[in-house]
């Protein structure tokens, strides 16, 4: 079947002329800048500024959270009378690095104290009670969880019956009712004024540190967790505003000349060495190499990664991330093929609101990457689902227009366990229970969603003609950075352009045209956008929707458009 191009809907939005010209007049930057901020939600001069000129001062106090101070007098009473503390963690990126800054901070603090993941594959996601109890008869008194456990109410409930302090520290959304936990941090919890909602869990782990170094008298402190903190906070794809932008900023600023040897060598491995890091390094490359520790069987030495001081050590283990994450590649390679195939043979799976896919024996540790891979080729929420043992073990992925936990919710009668947020979220069910699930959760999404919801949109923030690409247009960009998720990379349009030449096919997949004139052109790529070839040999004019980069290679550097969607102007 030949892949064709599902254009967008452009979004522009509206041009509020008298706020640009306040920030303009009060901040003295361009009217472009300015522009760019109000579609961002920087409305005011004073917040413009801040936005602009984020500060480590400018970190809430730790001990506005709801139960900090009982955690922190609870954590310094474990150690001063040589508790044992246990740190329950996830298998994911913000989990492992959770982990990794909190068992640090609390061993140099002079904790005993040990940590645990659970195998993704084996053991699944959250608080296990087996486990807890399992802890108790090992000694240990005090059991921190991070990045999980905000649902976890039975477990909660025995470890209060075994006589263990649980402190719950996650982000995630709780549930009707909270665990009856020791204590509980996470900002998303009724009566909790925290001014920052949008944390991720080592964003909230961060916070509990700066809290026990707050209490130690050293503060300052906290800050050589930032780098680490960041990679955890981006990884989790939660919103780069308000705290977790500082968070990022100074993160990412720290990763260059970074001590920690293991995330050095990673770095290095990453192909960052010596470089400025941006957010989609740390996204497409970092990250994933700590993630596919976990999705491929294993945890412990992605967490151990971070505090090793034994080179061997840890460039055996960024070795070992390489080849885990090209298996994972493969892995994820093997079931795209085989959905591809569920295309030909069961068509009207992926006509319905919400696919729901499965197959035997999918790799689970891959399946969430797919589902996200399905929903940026279909514009539709995916579930995808692995059949082991008679139970579907299934990871799924939403848009913006579709709240994926609401509809699990409304379909928790066929469900073993689930969890999780608006965007993405995993589940449990009887294998001979799918087809019930997916008609139940496409008679949900037929009452909750519009035609239009499925329609691809692209939000432009402004149109540009050819002549306002500049380098001093790059660095106003660049002043907003960190891009992520709720401060997007600024995409432009620029209508009528002419192709000046092209177009070439890179790597056989990728095409890449030449826009503009002899006077002036930019050289414009489009990633996987390679079977567009034959479609623009013959085209003269289109209209192009791009973001803007610095291109550096053999010494020179130059401005490149990566193009977001084109319209054709003319027929063949």
């Amino acid at each position: 079947m030949r892949e064709k191009l599902i254009e967008k809907r452009w979004i522009l939005p509206p041009i509020q002329d008298y706020l640009i010209s306040e920030i303009v007049d009060s901040l003295g930057i361009s009217r472009l800048q300015s522009l760019l901020l109000i579609n961002r939600g920087i409305l005011t001069p004073e917040t413009a500024y801040k936005y602009l000129h984020p500060r480590i001062e400018d970190l809430h106090n730790p001990f506005l959270m709801k139960d900090m101070r009982k955690v922190v007098n609870r954590i310094f009473k474990a150690i001063e009378n040589g508790e044992k503390i246990l740190i329950y963690g996830d298998f994911d990126v913000d989990g492992i690095t959770s982990v990794s800054i909190l068992q640090s901070v609390l061993e140099n603090m002079g904790a005993k104290c040990k940590y645990f993941i659970p195998q993704r594959l084996s053991d699944g996601y959250g608080l296990k009670e087996d486990i807890i109890i399992d802890s108790k008869k090992q000694g240990f008194s005090l059991v921190i969880s991070v990045d999980c456990g905000i649902r976890a109410t039975e477990v909660a409930k025995t470890a209060k019956e075994i006589g263990i302090d649980l402190i719950v520290t996650d982000h995630h959304l709780p549930g009707e009712k909270l665990p009856d936990a020791f204590a509980i941090l996470n900002p998303k919890q009724e009566n909790c004024n925290y001014p920052e909602k949008n944390l991720a869990g080592v964003g909230v782990v961060f916070k509990l540190i700066q809290a026990l170094f707050t209490e130690k008298g050293n503060a300052k402190e906290a800050i050589k967790y930032l780098s680490i903190a960041a990679i955890g906070t981006i990884a989790d794809i939660v919103s780069l505003t308000g705290e977790n932008r500082i968070i990022v900023k100074y993160g990412l600023k720290n990763l260059k000349n970074t001590t920690n040897l293991g995330l050095k060598t990673l770095l290095e491995f990453s192909g960052l060495k010596n470089r400025d890091v941006s957010c989609m390094d740390v996204a497409f490359k970092v990250a994933p190499r700590i993630n596919a520790v976990g999705r491929m069987g294993g945890t412990s030495a992605a967490v151990e990664l971070f505090n090793s001081t034994d080179s061997e050590f840890v460039t055996r283990v960024v070795k070992d991330m390489n080849f885990k994450n090209i298996k994972r590649q493969q892995e994820e390679g093997t079931i795209l093929k085989e959905i591809d195939n569920l295309i030909k043979t069961a068509p009207q799976i992926f006509n319905k609101n919400i696919i729901v896919v499965a197959g035997e024996n999918w790799h689970r540790g891959v399946i969430g990457i797919v589902a996200s891979r399905l929903v940026e080729k279909y514009h539709r929420p995916a579930i995808v689902l692995s059949i082991e043992n008679g139970e579907a073990h299934g990871s799924s992925r939403s848009t913006s227009k579709f709240h994926l936990l609401n509809a699990l919710n409304a379909c928790n009668e066929y469900l073993i366990r689930y969890g999780g947020h608006a965007l993405a979220a995993g589940l449990t069910l009887p294998s001979d229970k799918i087809d019930e699930f997916r008609e139940k959760i496409n008679q949900y999404a037929e009452k909750h969603m519009s035609e239009e919801d499925f329609l691809p949109e692209l939000k432009i923030d402004s149109y540009l003609s050819l002549s306002d690409i500049t380098f001093k247009l790059v660095e106003e960009i660049n002043e907003l950075s960190p891009f992520g998720e709720g401060n997007p990379l600024p995409v432009f349009a620029t209508e009528n352009v002419k192709l000046y030449s092209g177009p070439w096919l890179l790597k056989d997949k990728h095409l890449k045209i030449k826009v503009g004139n002899v006077l002036q052109n930019f050289d414009a790529v489009w990633w996987k956008k390679g079977f567009l070839f034959n479609e623009l040999i013959y085209k003269k004019k289109v209209s192009i929707a791009y973001t803007i980069h610095l291109n550096e290679h053999n010494g020179n550097t130059t401005l490149q458009l990566n193009l977001k969607d084109m319209k054709f102007l003319e027929k063949k």
